[in-house]
């Protein structure tokens, strides 16, 4: 697996890992007409906006398989209101569900932090559905956790309920370290 920076190359195969994966994932958590509505074209559309702009301080990462995207993330400056402009946000971050278990997310996630502190964020946000604890679970193992921020987000004809995790760059928690100690072990570095 290798993991990149995005390029206009890679938008139908994040497209096809961001729609896939609100398909089956977020089912029960959204309403259906939604999930139903989404498809890889409209969102390749937005991706290539997004990428030929080049005015976003977005920056995106694709994990590949032999050419194949099997994950991506966004991250860039924190969006939030009390946020410093030391403070960085994981936007997103999916793996196909195939792929899931397989430490691409994990991989994903040491490769985004590590870019968020060499930018100089001293810490990162994320925002996650409320609802939706296995993904909570990742991040807490990880060593994010809850800030007490939580926020309903409106989006085409529904909301859903999100609250906030941090986590200080540079200086990982005991868990974290555990986790990047296995990772390590896991991968004979």
């Amino acid at each position: 697996m290798e993991i990149t920076i995005a390029t206009l190359e890679d938008v139908t195969g994040i497209a096809k890992v961001h729609v896939e994966t609100w398909q089956k994932y977020y089912r029960g958590q959204v309403p259906d007409f939604y999930l139903d509505s989404l498809s890889v074209e409209k969102r390749v559309h937005k991706l290539e906006e997004m990428l030929a702009s080049g005015e976003s301080e977005t920056i995106s990462l694709v994990a590949k398989e032999n050419g194949r995207v099997i994950g991506f993330c966004d991250v860039g400056p924190s969006r939030d209101k009390d946020a410093t402009a030391k403070t960085g946000e994981l936007y997103a971050i999916y793996v196909l569900p195939g792929e899931m278990g397989r430490g691409v997310g994990s991989q994903l996630m040491k490769r985004v932090l590590n870019i968020l502190m060499d930018r100089g964020f001293t810490e990162a946000t994320l925002w996650v559905f409320k609802s939706n604890g296995k993904t909570r679970r990742f991040y807490k193992q990880r060593g994010w956790s809850e800030d007490g921020a939580t926020k309903i987000t409106p989006k085409d004809g529904f909301s859903y309920d999100e609250v906030r995790y941090n986590i200080r760059l540079g200086f990982p928690p005991i868990s974290s370290a555990i986790w990047m100690r296995q990772e390590c072990v896991r991968n004979l570095c």
